[in-house]
């Protein structure tokens, strides 16, 4: 456990706890430790949980299929950070998403009932938790605002922007593949990589398989206001 305690020590819930501590907290919520291999889906949409989960290892996407056949990544979400927490609380506990994993990963399950019982018992896992939820409205309110960018080169630079907050001469390594990335901004593969491209001829980036090096921010910025 002491491994795990590590992982957690890294996400923002246990922000501010030491590691012996959290190890405590998690050895009284009695939770499942389950590993998944690539492309498994951990939840599908519709299922009831009653579960906060943990990513040990690995990492998550978080898909809506659609009634027309197509299919939009919500968010991804990588290793030490939790998924779960606003389904386990709502008042009708079902998932509106499938949680696929996008590579071999390792969850950590802790029930509804230790998660109130025990870790909310410590004043700042609790507030850390209200922190969590309130970013996380925040980060709805952003992946709202890329939908309503009509031209893929705005999308990639709101998704530049906001997902990864990057700075003028700074390197994102996307912790997905370019297929993944393109799904998350609901455009094609190919239009992405043209786009990329265009971007990196006007010098506002540098792409490299999946690495994206930010070269003028500001030019990034100006183009969510054309």
């Amino acid at each position: 456990m002491s491994a795990v305690a590590k992982t957690l020590a890294g996400c923002p819930l246990f922000k501010g706890v030491a590691e012996d501590e959290i190890a405590a907290l998690i050895e009284k919520s009695r939770p499942a430790l389950k590993t998944y291999d690539r492309n498994e889906t951990i939840i599908h949409a519709g299922d009831e949980t009653s579960s906060l989960g943990f990513i040990i290892s690995g990492c998550l996407a978080i898909k809506k299929y659609l009634p027309t056949g197509g299919v939009v990544t919500v968010f991804h979400r990588q290793s030490g950070e939790m998924t779960g927490g606003y389904v386990v609380f709502a008042e009708n506990p079902t998932s509106p998403y499938d949680i696929i994993t996008t590579v071999k990963s390792q969850m950590l399950f802790v029930c509804k009932d230790s998660v109130v019982g025990v870790l909310f018992g410590n004043q700042t896992v609790a507030m850390n938790m209200m922190h969590i939820y309130a970013n996380r409205v925040r980060q709805f309110g952003k992946r709202l605002e890329m939908f309503s960018y009509s031209s893929i080169q705005q999308k990639i630079a709101c998704s530049l922007l906001n997902d990864f907050q990057v700075e003028k001469n700074s390197t994102v390594v996307l912790p997905f593949t370019k297929t993944a990335w393109a799904e998350y901004l609901n455009v094609s593969r190919p239009s992405l990589s043209r786009e990329l491209k265009a971007l990196a001829a006007h010098g506002l980036i540098c792409a490299e398989k999946n690495k994206i090096t930010v070269l003028d921010k500001v030019g990034l910025e100006n183009l969510l206001f054309e």
